[in-house]
């Protein structure tokens, strides 16, 4: 994971309109919405296996 600091020089901090071109906020955004759907699936997939597989 990326670590650094968020300045806020300017007296508040933005959201740039074309997130989606900065590979951190996409890292980020992707493992949030994975965590958010193993969570709601009620579970993990076992170590070994891959998902969408059964047996």
């Amino acid at each position: 994971m990326i670590r650094r600091r968020i300045s806020d020089n300017d007296g508040g901090l933005s959201w740039d309109p074309r997130w989606w071109a900065y590979p951190e906020v996409v890292a980020r955004l992707t493992a949030l919405h994975q965590a958010w759907e193993e969570d709601r699936c009620g579970h993990r997939p076992r170590a070994g296996r891959r998902p969408g597989r059964r047996g």
